[in-house]
């Protein structure tokens, strides 16, 4: 098995939390699955198969959250693009799955928050790498996708929303880690001066202040040392 990504969530019916996670895994050397894993207090944990018989799934760490109860999770497909799955039950296989970008090509990292569903991925070629967001309109149901930064140094990217409802992404560019945030639907970016070489396979989060909410940025450089950055 390969890539999880959990979610946590307490369920106040139950008077327990109910764990959530998602990952990849290959039963035989032609198939791809995209699994899905749940454990509801002291019960067993039970599991279903989301997609079988898929290209190659990039998964990001922060790839799965929960809208209420519901869990959701973004990924990557070789030949397909950056794709969300949301389950619908009763059954946990009962998943429907939406198209979000066609030319997608990395893992995408997804958060929710007050009816807010979004993701950010980055795709391009090697040498022209686009940071790419991703929103859902409770209005009419569609994605919209739009391009927030490009010539990054890499293809990992983080979101995260904070309590006001702004979003973080944190990415890599110009062998340093950087924040987009988007405030009242403006974006602005910024890179942050750290030693050579960081800001590989970055994470954001915010904290658990109250507002204003302060991201904080994990990071690791190229000789493996894991930095943090923050606001």
């Amino acid at each position: 098995m390969n890539s999880p990504s959990i979610a946590v969530k307490f369920d106040s019916a139950l008077d327990d939390y109910v764990v959530h996670v998602v990952y990849t895994f290959e039963p035989n050397s032609k198939e791809t699955r995209l699994g899905y894993a749940r454990k509801a207090g002291g019960a067993p944990w039970s599991t279903a198969v989301i997609k079988a018989n898929a290209g190659f799934i990039r998964l990001a760490s922060d790839a799965i959250a929960l809208d209420g109860s519901a869990p959701f999770v973004a990924y990557d497909e070789d030949f397909v693009g950056v794709q969300v799955s949301q389950l619908l039950g009763p059954a946990l296989s009962n998943w429907v799955t939406t198209l979000i970008d066609a030319n997608g090509g990395a893992s995408a990292s997804m958060d929710i928050k007050s009816n807010r569903r979004e993701i950010a991925y980055t795709s391009g070629t090697a040498s022209s790498i686009a940071l790419k967001h991703s929103w859902w309109s409770a209005m009419t149901g569609a994605w919209t996708v739009s391009t927030v930064d490009t010539a990054l140094g890499d293809w990992d990217a983080s979101l995260v929303i904070d309590d006001a409802l702004n979003t973080h992404i944190g990415y890599r560019k110009s062998n340093a880690p950087w924040r987009a945030k988007q405030a009242s639907g403006v974006w602005s970016t910024a890179g942050t001066v750290t030693p050579f070489a960081a800001g590989l396979r970055p994470t954001i989060q915010v904290d658990t202040q109250l507002s204003p909410d302060k991201t904080i940025l994990v990071h690791s450089n190229s000789f493996g040392v894991i930095q943090i950055t923050s606001e």
